[in-house]
């Protein structure tokens, strides 16, 4: 089984609308996709997606020489404003670069990942209002860092301009 959304295929897949499979957590980041039933989180639907994410090109698989990878499946963008750094769901996973936001305004989770440049640049700047996670992945050896944040929005984007 292969993941419609990226060139991975360990991890936790589940069946997409039209009959393939797709990780989870390429579902919750790709913004687009959705789940029809949000309970068992399935099937995942990928009516959405827009065809140019599967036009994109994943940096990330490029610089790990993985070329023939890098123009499959569909690609997140870098959340800072304005960057256009390209990558897959499991790419940023497996390089620590996926996060969730805090949406202050109702009691919701944005899930989010940057390119390490930026990535780096915000680690660096907000530090302080950063809460690191620790979750276990798919391989003894291997582990995820995600992000979560704990500052308001504004107090973020006041600390990123800087």
């Amino acid at each position: 089984m292969r993941c419609e959304l990226c060139p991975h295929k360990d991890g936790a897949l589940k069946r997409t609308d039209n009959g393939g499979w797709a990780h989870v957590v390429c579902a919750l980041y790709i913004p687009e996709v959705q789940f029809a039933n949000v309970l068992t989180m399935e099937p995942i639907v990928l009516q959405y997606v827009p065809h140019d994410r599967f036009n994109k090109i994943c940096y990330l698989c490029e610089e790990q020489g993985r070329e023939s990878k890098a123009a499959s499946g569909a690609c997140m963008t870098c959340n800072r404003h304005g960057c256009r750094q390209a990558f897959h769901v499991t790419c940023a996973q497996m390089a620590g670069l996926l996060c969730e936001e805090e949406v202050l305004e109702v009691d919701n989770v944005k899930y989010c990942g940057y390119c390490k440049y930026h990535f780096n640049k915000m680690v660096s700047c907000c530090n302080f209002g950063i809460t690191w996670l620790l979750n276990y992945r798919a391989t003894p050896k291997s582990f995820e860092f995600s992000i979560h944040f704990k500052m308001g929005e504004e107090e973020l984007l006041k600390k990123q301009r800087t």
